[in-house]
């Protein structure tokens, strides 16, 4: 049975393999996974690439292993220094600038959880505009 590649876009990034119609499927190529083979194969060490993008080294092997989400701008740095040509920032979920305004249906009432600076916090119903 051949294995079927593709890379899934979000916040779905589950790097094992699974089953989808009978066949074996990698459910995605993790930026972690991507990073650290491109890194040994442009024979660079934790600490070299670290130098290079201006992060730590632990930073870095915590990408690596996916354990720390990276950022974009992360992305970027690792994807210039290692020639990725964009694959690497492909990986990276793009997140919306702006979100849609929630609006009540079926006279369903929203609220909205609201933040002072000083730790407060209340609930507060989202009015119609």
């Amino acid at each position: 049975m051949p294995l079927n590649w593709r890379i899934l876009a979000g916040s779905d990034f589950n790097c094992s393999a699974g089953r989808e119609g009978g066949q074996v499927v990698q459910k995605a190529t993790c930026f972690g996974q991507e990073l650290r083979r491109r890194r040994l194969a442009a024979g660079l060490t934790l600490t070299a690439l670290s130098n290079r993008v201006h992060y730590s080294k632990a930073q870095l092997s915590k990408v690596e292993r996916d354990l720390k989400s990276p950022s974009r701008d992360f992305a970027r740095l690792c994807d210039s220094v290692l020639g990725a040509d964009g694959e690497l920032m492909a990986l990276i979920p793009v997140r919306p600038k702006h979100t849609k305004a929630l609006h009540a249906s079926d006279g369903e009432d929203v609220w909205l959880m609201a933040l002072s600076g000083d730790g407060q916090s209340w609930f507060q119903p989202l009015e119609s505009v």
